[in-house]
C-alpha cells in the first residue's frame, strides 16, 4: 500500500510541472548572446536570475535562440531580455510569456535585426580650459606646466525602452562607447604638441551612454606666444555606421606679464547638462581680470562679459548678450557671472562666454582676452524629409525645381552622386530652415537619379530618386515636323502629326496632337496637359483587413492603386490580378480569401491599365491555427497578438505537441525588442501588458494531493490494525 501511495503521489507531481513556454528568438546575424533576467519592478530596474531556462544559448553561432519560460510569471513584472551581436546595438525585449498555468509546452517565435546607429556618431567635447596650476589666477607661463581639461560626452544616448537595467557583463561593449581624444596645441598653423587619449572597452574606460567623463592633458610651453589647444573626439566604435569628429578649441598665452590687462575665465558650467526645449538654463563661470604693472603688481580692473549661444553644426546664434562687470574684489579671487537662456528647439547649443577688460587706458603690451565654451546636447527629434516631385516622376525638360520640407531646422544638398553630406556641393536654397529649394539642372534622356542629404545625413541616409525624362524640346518652334512619345516644353509646333497645335508650358491650347494611336483636338475639347495625354503606369497599392488571420476566417483585399491619367482625355481604366501566395489567384479591385493551412504568404496586386503597363504591389499575410475558445471559431492551440521585435506584422505562433488547452501565450501589441542605444532617434518604449492568472488549475492541484495525503493515512492506519490483529 505504501509503495502504491509513494508512486501515485510521484506521478500527481511529475504532471504538476511539465508546462512552459519556449520562444525562439530569430535574428539576421549569426553569432547572438543572450541574457534574461526577472523583472521585480515596473521598470525593471530591481531583478533576479532567470527563473527560466535558456535552451539554446547563451552563445549561439546560427541566429537563433531558445528560452523557456515558466508555465506562470514568476513575478508580476515579467522577464527582460538583452540580445547581443559584435559590431551592432544591442536589443532590449520586454515579455510576459506565460500559459497562465495550464499544462503543455507552447511555442512562440519572434525575429529581430540588428542594426548600427543610424544617425553620425558624435563625442561632443565641452568645457575645455586651460590654466596655470601654480598661480591660477595669472595666464600661463613659461616652463610652467600648463592644466588643460575639459569633457566628452558619449556618442550613445540611453532611451526609455522599459527596461532600466543593464548586464554589468554586457555594459562596457555595448552600452559604451569607444572613443579617441586628441590634443593638438598649435602657434598658428603649426603644431608644437600633440598627445592622445583613448577610452574603450577593451580597456574596461569606454564612455558609457549618457555620461560625460573627464579628459586632462598637461603641456609646458618653452616660448612666450599665442597659442590654440584643440581638442577633437573621434567615435571608433564598431557599433557606428558612421562618425564624425567633434572638436573645441581654446585661445591662451604664455606671457610674463608687464604693463598689461588680462582676464582669466574658468570653470564653466550649467546647472542642467541635458535640459528639455522650455527649460531655463543657467550659465555660469568664474571671472577675474587685473591691470598688471609687472608679474606681482596685480590690480583688479571692471570688465566687459558678452554671453553668445549658438546652436547647430553651423553656429547659428539664437541668443547674445553684453553687459559690463564690477571689479573683482581683490587680484587673487575670481568672482561667478551668471547667465540664463531658454533653448527652444532640439539640437546642440554651443555657449560662448568673452570676458575683457573695461578701462579707458591703454597699455605697452596688447590685452590678454578670455574666452570659454560649453555645449550643451538637446537630442534631436528624428530628421524627416519630404521631396517634391516625388520620385519616379516624370519630367519633360533638363530642369526641375525641386522642393524639400524638414520636421526640423536644417540644411540640405543635392548632387547626381550617392554620397553623405559632405560629399554633395550643391545647396538648397533655405529660408527658414525648415523649407528648402533647388534648381536641378543637367537632366538627359531616360532615368535620372537625384540624391538629397540633410545636416551630415549618410550615403546610406539619404534621399534616393529617381525622374524619368522621355525627350526634351525646349525653348524651339517645330515646322512640318513628326514628334512622337515626346514631352514638350516652352516650345510651339505648327503642321505637324500634332497638327496646328500651340503648345507652351506643357499645355496644347489648340490645334490636335497623336500619342500612341490617341488623337486629341484641343480646339474642339478645350486646353489640356500634356501630361494626361502621355500614358503613364498605374502605382498599385492596397489594404487588407487583417496582417494575423486564422484559419478559414475571410481576409478582404482592397486596392488602392492610383493612375495618373485617370480621370483624363485618355479615359483610362484598369484592371487587377491577385495571387495569394497559395497558389490560388481572383480578379476584382476587392478580393476575399480564406486560408486553409498556416503559414506566411506573401499577396502580390498586379495593377494594368489598357495601354498594358502595369505595376505590382505586395504585402505579406500570417494564418495562424484558430483558437477554439474563441468567438472566431477555429481549432485549438495557443495564440499570440504580438508583433516582432523588427516590428513587423508577420509573426508564426503555434501550439507543439503535446497541444496547450485553452493555453493563450501573452504578450502586449507594442511589446518589442528595440535598441537601447541611439544617439538623435527615439523608440517606442516596450509596454508591459497584463496577465491573467489562472487559480483553477491551482485549486485542482490542492484538491489531488489532499486526495493522496488522505490516502496515505488511510493506508497507515490499515496497517496499524492489521498489525494489531495478528497480535490478538
Amino acid at each position: 500500500m505504501k509503495q502504491l501511495t509513494y508512486l501515485l503521489l510521484f506521478i500527481m507531481l511529475s504532471i504538476s510541472v511539465n508546462a512552459a513556454v519556449d520562444v525562439t528568438y530569430l535574428f539576421d546575424q549569426q553569432n547572438v548572446a543572450v541574457v534574461a533576467v526577472d523583472c521585480l519592478n515596473a521598470d525593471c530596474s530591481s531583478v533576479q536570475n532567470f527563473s527560466g531556462q535558456i535552451i539554446k544559448g547563451p552563445q549561439s553561432t546560427d541566429g537563433s535562440v531558445i528560452l523557456r519560460y515558466p508555465d506562470s510569471l514568476a513575478t508580476q513584472f515579467g522577464y527582460a531580455e538583452f540580445f547581443v551581436s559584435q559590431g551592432f546595438r544591442p536589443l532590449v525585449g520586454k515579455h510576459n510569456w506565460s500559459t497562465e498555468g495550464q499544462s503543455g509546452i507552447a511555442t512562440a517565435s519572434q525575429s529581430a535585426s540588428f542594426s548600427k546607429m543610424q544617425n553620425v556618431c558624435k563625442a561632443v567635447v565641452s568645457k575645455l580650459n586651460v590654466s596655470n596650476p601654480v598661480e591660477p589666477y595669472k595666464p600661463v607661463v613659461i616652463n610652467t606646466t600648463a592644466q588643460l581639461d575639459g569633457t566628452t560626452a558619449s556618442a550613445f544616448q540611453l532611451l526609455n525602452t522599459g527596461v532600466a537595467y543593464i548586464p554589468p557583463s554586457l555594459l562596457q561593449e555595448y552600452w559604451g562607447a569607444d572613443t579617441v581624444v586628441k590634443l593638438e596645441i598649435l602657434n598658428g598653423t603649426n603644431i608644437v604638441e600633440s598627445q592622445q587619449k583613448s577610452f574603450a572597452a577593451a580597456t574596461n574606460n569606454a564612455i558609457i551612454a549618457g555620461t560625460s567623463v573627464p579628459v586632462s592633458f598637461t603641456y609646458i610651453p618653452d616660448s612666450e606666444g599665442n597659442f590654440v589647444a584643440k581638442v577633437t573626439a573621434s567615435v571608433v566604435d564598431n557599433q557606428c555606421r558612421s562618425q564624425k569628429d567633434q572638436s573645441s578649441e581654446k585661445s591662451f598665452s604664455v606671457a610674463t606679464l608687464q604693463d598689461q590687462l588680462y582676464s582669466i575665465l574658468r570653470n564653466i558650467r550649467v546647472n542642467n547638462p541635458i535640459p528639455s526645449i522650455g527649460d531655463t538654463v543657467t550659465v555660469s563661470v568664474d571671472r577675474i581680470t587685473n591691470y598688471a604693472v609687472n608679474n606681482s603688481i596685480l590690480t583688479p580692473v571692471p570688465a566687459i562679459l558678452e554671453f553668445v549661444v549658438m546652436k547647430g553644426p553651423f553656429m547659428q546664434v539664437v541668443s547674445s548678450v553684453t553687459k559690463g562687470a564690477s571689479a573683482n574684489p581683490d587680484a587673487v579671487n575670481f568672482v561667478t557671472e551668471m547667465f540664463d537662456f531658454i533653448p527652444l528647439s532640439a539640437d546642440v547649443h554651443t555657449v560662448v562666454v568673452r570676458a575683457r577688460a573695461n578701462v579707458s587706458f591703454t597699455t605697452a603690451n596688447p590685452e590678454i582676452t578670455a574666452e570659454e565654451s560649453i555645449r550643451i546636447n538637446l537630442p534631436l527629434v528624428p530628421l524627416e524629409v519630404s521631396v517634391i516631385p516625388v520620385s519616379g516622376t516624370a519630367i519633360n525638360s533638363s530642369s526641375l525645381t525641386i522642393t524639400a520640407t524638414t520636421n526640423r531646422m536644417t540644411a540640405c544638398r543635392w548632387g547626381f552622386s550617392d554620397v553623405d553630406f559632405d560629399g554633395l556641393v550643391n545647396n538648397f536654397v533655405t529660408s527658414d530652415g525648415l523649407s528648402h529649394s533647388a534648381v536641378v539642372t543637367g537632366f538627359g534622356l531616360g532615368n535620372n537619379a537625384v540624391f538629397v542629404a540633410c545636416d551630415e545625413q549618410s550615403s546610406a541616409e539619404n534621399i534616393n530618386l529617381n525622374y524619368f525624362v522621355e525627350n526634351i524640346i525646349e525653348n524651339s518652334v517645330l515646322t512640318n515636323s513628326t514628334v512622337t512619345n515626346s514631352i514638350i516644353t516652352n516650345s510651339t509646333i505648327t503642321n505637324a502629326v500634332i497638327t496646328n497645335a500651340t503648345i507652351t508650358n506643357n499645355v496644347i491650347t489648340a490645334g490636335q496632337i497623336t500619342i500612341n494611336g490617341f488623337t486629341y483636338d484641343a480646339t474642339i475639347n478645350g486646353q489640356v496637359q500634356l501630361s494626361q495625354l502621355m500614358p503613364l503606369a498605374p502605382v498599385a497599392s492596397f489594404t487588407q483587413s487583417d496582417t494575423i488571420a486564422q484559419q478559414g476566417r475571410e481576409v478582404v483585399f482592397t486596392s488602392t492603386s492610383t493612375d495618373a491619367n485617370i480621370p483624363g482625355p485618355l479615359n483610362d481604366t484598369l484592371s487587377f490580378v491577385w495571387d495569394f501566395g497559395d497558389s490560388t489567384t481572383a480578379s476584382g479591385a476587392i478580393a476575399t480569401k480564406r486560408y486553409t493551412s498556416e503559414g506566411t504568404f506573401t499577396v502580390t496586386l498586379r495593377v494594368t491599365d489598357r495601354f498594358a503597363l502595369s505595376s505590382i504591389a505586395q504585402k505579406t499575410v500570417t494564418v495562424v491555427r484558430g483558437n477554439s475558445g474563441s468567438n472566431n471559431g477555429g481549432g485549438g492551440g495557443s495564440r499570440s497578438n504580438a508583433r516582432s521585435a523588427s516590428n513587423t506584422d508577420s509573426v508564426v505562433v503555434a501550439a507543439t505537441n503535446p497541444p496547450v488547452k485553452k493555453a493563450a501565450i501573452k504578450i502586449d501589441d507594442d511589446s518589442k525588442t528595440v535598441p537601447v542605444v541611439q544617439r538623435e532617434t527615439e523608440y517606442t518604449p516596450v509596454k508591459l501588458s497584463s496577465v491573467k492568472k489562472n487559480n483553477d488549475l491551482f485549486v485542482i492541484k490542492l484538491l489531488i494531493f489532499l486526495n493522496v495525503f488522505l490516502l496515505g493515512i488511510t493506508a497507515v492506519l490499515t496497517s496499524t490494525l492489521i498489525r494489531r490483529r495478528k497480535s490478538l
